[in-house]
C-alpha cells in the first residue's frame, strides 16, 4: 500500500491542480491541456511514425491552432451543451448515453473532422479545389477509423468520467488520434504535391 501511494502521489497531485486550474478559467485551462496534447500527437506523427529528420513547426502551428485550440473550444462547448441544455432527466443513465453518443458520433464527430481538413487546407495556403481534394480523399476513411476508436471510448467517458475531466480523457485518449489526423493531412498534401510533379513531368 505504501508503495502504491508513492506512486500514484504526483499523479494524484496533479489532477488535484487541474481540478483546481478548470474550477478557476474552465476553458483556458482545458484548451491549453488540450494544446500540450495535441502538441505531443504531433511530434510523435513526425518523429515516431514518419520518421522526420527535422521537426516542422509551421504543421505542429497548424495542429495547434486547428485541434489544440479551435477543437478544444469546440468540445467543451459541445460538451456543456449535451450535459447542460440536453439532460433528458426522463431517461435511464444509459438512454441517456445512447442519445449523446449517437449525436456525438454521427453529427458532431463528423463534421469536425471535416472542419479540421477544411481549416487546415486554409492555413497551409491551399486553394478551394485542393481542400475539397483533402476532404473527398480523407474525410470518410478518417470518420469511419474514428467510430472504430472514439465510439467506444466516448461510451466509457458519458458513461463514467466526470464533466471536468471529459476533455483531458478524450485528449489523453487523442494523443494517438491527433498522431493519426496529422499523418492524414501531410499524407494527403505529399498525395497531391506528386500527382502535380507527375503531370509537370508529363
Amino acid at each position: 500500500m505504501g508503495v502504491f501511494r508513492t506512486v500514484t502521489r504526483p499523479f494524484v497531485r496533479v489532477f488535484a491542480a487541474y481540478e483546481a486550474a478548470v474550477a478557476r478559467r474552465p476553458l483556458g485551462t482545458q484548451i491549453a491541456a488540450g494544446t500540450v496534447l495535441v502538441t505531443i500527437g504531433d511530434g510523435l506523427a513526425q518523429h515516431a511514425v514518419e520518421k522526420t529528420p527535422r521537426h516542422d513547426w509551421r504543421r505542429t502551428g497548424i495542429m495547434i491552432a486547428m485541434r489544440g485550440v479551435l477543437h478544444s473550444w469546440l468540445i467543451v462547448s459541445w460538451l456543456r451543451l449535451l450535459h447542460e441544455r440536453l439532460p433528458l432527466p426522463q431517461l435511464s443513465q444509459y438512454g441517456r448515453v445512447a442519445v449523446h453518443l449517437t449525436l456525438d458520433q454521427s453529427f458532431f464527430g463528423p463534421a469536425n473532422i471535416g472542419l479540421f481538413f477544411a481549416g487546415s487546407g486554409v492555413l497551409e495556403g491551399k486553394s478551394v479545389d485542393e481542400i475539397k481534394a483533402k476532404i473527398r480523399d480523407r474525410w470518410w476513411s478518417s470518420v469511419k477509423l474514428g467510430w472504430g476508436v472514439w465510439v467506444p471510448f466516448s461510451f466509457c467517458m458519458y458513461s463514467f468520467v466526470p464533466m471536468t475531466y471529459r476533455l483531458v480523457s478524450g485528449q489523453l485518449v487523442g494523443i494517438g488520434w491527433n498522431c493519426y489526423m496529422s499523418y492524414a493531412n501531410a499524407h494527403a498534401q505529399r498525395q497531391r504535391a506528386e500527382a502535380k510533379d507527375q503531370l509537370t513531368a508529363t
